[in-house]
């Protein structure tokens, strides 16, 4: 009987090779714990600095472009008509800039450029750039009057950035 004792006693692990495997569960538990917090972050669920600062971001982003689209449609429909009819004269005011063939004209705003009134850009922003697309033209062939056009903001983080961080939109029609 003694002889089995001792044989299933040999048989056990010894105190070393316990703390050794304990130690390797521990190490990849740590391990674990990071890469999930990381990928829960990416994917919106967890709250991390870097989360966060991204989310204040986009939602600065888009009080600011929506004050800009309130600003364009107070202005009302004779200001972009006049900076699209103006820039289709060779006469563009001040700021803007006719673009694709004259389908459309341009203003860039940027911290040291807006007009009086205007919500100025916030510091997380270099430029922001606001175009006029016609729509809809009534009266056409002899007396062409423009009735519907679209004001387009674009947001950008840099100055020389293509891609815009936040994009809106909204029809102006004329009464």
């Amino acid at each position: 009987m003694r002889e089995n004792l001792r044989a299933l006693g040999q048989a056990g692990l010894s105190m070393l090779e316990v703390l050794v495997a304990t130690s390797l569960v521990i190490v990849v538990l740590l391990a674990s714990v990071q890469v999930v917090t990381r990928v829960a972050a990416q994917i919106g669920y967890a709250r991390t600095p870097h989360a966060e600062r991204a989310a204040r971001a986009k939602s600065a982003a888009l009080h600011w472009l929506q004050g800009e689209l309130d600003y364009l449609r107070s202005r009302g429909y004779g200001y972009l008509t006049g900076a699209y009819l103006g820039c289709r004269s060779r006469n563009c005011p001040a700021g803007w800039t006719e673009v694709d063939g004259g389908a459309a004209v341009e203003r860039t705003i940027t911290p040291q450029a807006k007009e009086p009134g205007e919500s100025a850009l916030t510091r997380d922003f270099a430029k922001a750039v606001v175009r006029v697309e016609v729509e809809a033209l009534e009266g056409c062939p002899n007396n062409c009057v423009i009735s519907v056009m679209r004001a387009r903001v674009r947001l950008y983080r840099g100055e020389t950035d293509s891609d815009p961080f936040v994009e809106g939109a909204t029809s102006v029609v004329r009464r």
